[in-house]
């Protein structure tokens, strides 16, 4: 009942307004039909918009995830100091959106910022990278990164820790490799905990909007 109430009813809703000209104040009137499609999809501003999103999940899905699987095996291992590595990854997604715009319009600020300072200590001249068309959507892929892998991270690690280690010591038993057990033991384990942490990425980089205003 409520996944119809909180789900299925906004859903309907939407896609009915959608076919009608409208404020966003009363009940829709001025019936348009798919006019409000056909306008978006020759509106060259949204296709852009569309194909910067595709880009950011390409990226998220080819990079992002599997850094973050990655880092999830290794501090699964018997590591020194492998708690603090957890917090210090986690961290960054504890800071807000807005938090992290700042902090990061300063790092790539062109007059003193870090990333200038660095780029002159290496005798090259970065600019300015979230206004070159060239470099944003790149720096800006860097940015989201720093911020939601330790998530994706925590998501790996818990799915990891919940493969019972009695698999993958008969697995190492039988004479697998590293590689092996992680290939045909851990990795189809983790399917469900992947499907998830796909999906949140995949919607993610379509809300993204705080973060780039």
């Amino acid at each position: 009942m409520l996944f119809l109430l909180l789900v299925v009813t906004p859903i309907v809703v939407a896609g009915y307004a959608s076919l009608y000209k409208w404020n966003g104040f009363g009940l829709p009137e001025n019936f348009v039909g798919i006019d409000n499609f056909t306008r978006a999809f020759e509106d060259p501003t949204f296709l852009g918009d569309l194909w910067r999103a595709f880009v950011l999940i390409g990226l998220s899905l080819l990079i992002q995830l599997p850094v973050s699987l990655g880092l999830a095996m290794l501090l699964n291992q018997k590591l020194k100091g492998r708690s603090v590595y957890r917090v210090i990854f986690f961290a960054p997604y504890v800071l807000s959106e807005v938090t992290t715009a700042v902090l990061f319009t300063l790092v790539f600020s062109p007059n003193r910022g870090l990333g200038d300072t660095l780029s002159k200590w290496l005798g090259a001249d970065a600019g300015a990278i979230f206004a070159d068309p060239d470099t944003v959507l790149f720096a800006l892929f860097l940015v989201i990164s720093w911020k939601y892998f330790g998530f994706h991270m925590i998501l790996y690690l818990a799915g990891r820790q919940g493969i019972p280690q009695e698999l993958t010591e008969a697995a190492t038993t039988d004479g697998a490799s590293a590689w092996q057990v992680f290939r045909h033991v851990t990795l189809p384990l983790l399917g469900p905990t992947i499907r998830i942490s796909v999906f949140l990425s995949v919607i993610g980089s379509i809300q993204l909007f705080d973060m780039v205003w």
